[in-house]
């Protein structure tokens, strides 16, 4: 039994509509090669926000952009060091381990001098205080180590959001400046990488920009879009051709922009699943 994924593209393989299904998808692919061939040589600017980056392609011009910098990745790292402070005191109250928290926060306060980094130094110490001669009851003390955490997660998302947003478009904007492109030869895209809506923000971003710019666009979710699962420029690549190619598609045969961008079962399955399970009442 073959448990990876199979080729259909040639079914079914007993009947003459096999090698039409077959044709059809190696003349798709044409088409697809000719987009690409488009892409490779410039006629798209395609902008993909991907790690810590904003990467630019335009034709063989190539350019990064850093957009998560050293601020954005302390506050990230202010974060997980309560979280490392949680898994540790979870697993163990011992001297060695009060010890060590102690050390971390020493360090932090050293290293991090802003507003939000002393909450959190005086916030652990106070968990470390609580828990020194009453390991018994040290629930008590996480539990309001966590409480007291809330609104210091709440200002380290809003304080990373806000550093985003205003690098990421100061970014877009220099970009337009510099590259003469129209709208309907500009695509946004965000990778998803290693989980699901990651960098959701970045998608957000690149959709009010894309529409203060180009307010005449009505479909801008043509241009912007969500790659998941998506890792590399060229993911990126492969959707935007995808992206192209089916709208003309579309728009040829169905009369649709759109009509392609899902399933194309989607499209009817609500419909389908009524009739095979009509209701009863």
């Amino acid at each position: 039994m073959e448990t990876n994924s199979v080729d259909t593209n040639a079914e079914p393989r007993a009947s003459s509509l096999g090698d039409i299904n077959k044709l059809f998808h190696q003349l798709y692919a044409e088409k697809t090669n000719a987009v690409r061939k488009q892409v490779d040589e410039g006629d798209i600017l395609l902008l993909c926000r991907m790690d810590n980056r904003l990467i630019l392609k335009a034709g063989s011009d190539v350019k990064e952009f850093t957009i998560n910098g050293d601020y954005y990745h302390s506050l990230k790292a202010l974060a997980h060091s309560t979280l490392a402070v949680f898994y540790m005191i979870m697993n163990s109250t011992s001297d060695t381990t009060l010890n060590e928290v102690s050390l971390w926060v020493n360090q932090i306060e050293q290293d991090d001098t802003s507003q939000i980094a002393s909450r959190i130094v005086s916030i652990t110490r106070k968990l470390v205080t609580s828990i020194k001669g009453h390991q018994n009851n040290s629930h008590s003390a996480i539990t309001d180590y966590q409480r007291e955490l809330e609104p210091v997660y709440a200002e380290l998302l809003m304080l990373s959001a806000k550093d985003e947003l205003t690098i990421l478009v100061d970014t877009l904007n220099h970009i337009k400046r510099d590259y003469d492109y129209a709208s309907s030869n500009t695509f946004l895209v965000t990778l998803g990488g290693h989980q699901p809506r990651y960098k959701e923000l970045s998608t957000l971003i690149f959709t009010r920009w894309f529409r203060e710019q180009f307010s005449h666009v009505v479909d801008t979710n043509h241009y912007v879009r969500y790659c998941e699962g998506g890792s590399s420029l060229d993911d990126a690549v492969n959707l935007v051709v995808t992206a192209i190619t089916d709208r003309q598609l579309g728009n040829s045969m169905v009369g649709s922009a759109v009509s392609l961008n899902q399933d194309v079962l989607g499209i009817v399955a609500n419909k389908a699943i009524d009739l095979f399970w009509p209701d009863e009442e």
